[in-house]
């Protein structure tokens, strides 16, 4: 049986990433230690890497990358926007895009439209808020907490009102930032700094 090429498979091994880069194994393991590449283990102690943080890892290092070769497609968003207040949403992209620039970032303003890229992509960070109407930003950040692998996926919950039980809710599902309204710069350039660390660029 032949074996998988990198765009088929889900996670690279060590192996993968000195044979995509022709550099010796223990030089990737070093990356990894270093944190230069971001990485996780297995029970077994092996190192898995996330096709998009290699991805992104090779850029920040002055790499060639076709993402075809790693099964990347162009439409892939590292970031999602889900707010229903258009100037709220336009100036969270606003700043983001002053801080931070090669990642693909789209914008949605309901938790329907946002569950829909949830099933097509791997958004890396999600900036939500949690009052939307319709199919709600609690119900929608259930259903991210599912499909995000190994509590990579940074979420920052965006809110003009909790109740004492969203909140109970939302540490429960390990949300990492919660901000009320009106945003801060500030508090944008933390999620971006933790963000841009978690990738290790």
């Amino acid at each position: 049986m032949a074996s998988k090429t990198i765009a088929e498979k889900r996670y690279l091994t060590t192996g993968d990433v000195s044979r995509f880069c022709e550099v010796d194994i223990n030089t990737v393991k070093s990356w990894i230690r270093g944190n230069s590449l971001t990485a996780f283990q297995t029970p077994k102690g092996h190192f898995r890497i996330e096709k998009y943080a290699f991805s992104n890892f090779l850029k920040s290092r002055g790499f060639p990358v076709d993402e075809r070769i790693l099964g990347l497609e162009q439409t892939q968003y590292d970031i999602l926007i889900v707010e229903d207040e258009n100037a709220q949403g336009a100036l969270l992209k606003h700043w983001i895009q002053l801080l931070f620039t090669g990642f693909r970032l789209k914008t949605v303003n309901n938790g329907f439209d946002a569950y829909v890229v949830l099933q097509q992509e791997r958004p890396r960070l999600l900036f939500v808020d949690i009052n939307l109407p319709g199919f709600t930003g609690l119900e929608f950040l259930k259903a991210a907490n599912r499909k995000s692998d190994n509590g990579e996926t940074i979420i920052a919950v965006l809110s003009t009102h909790l109740t004492d039980d969203m909140q109970k809710e939302l540490r429960d599902l390990n949300i990492r930032y919660i901000f009320n309204k009106p945003l801060k710069f500030e508090d944008i350039k933390k999620v971006l700094k933790d963000f841009k660390e978690t990738l290790g660029v």
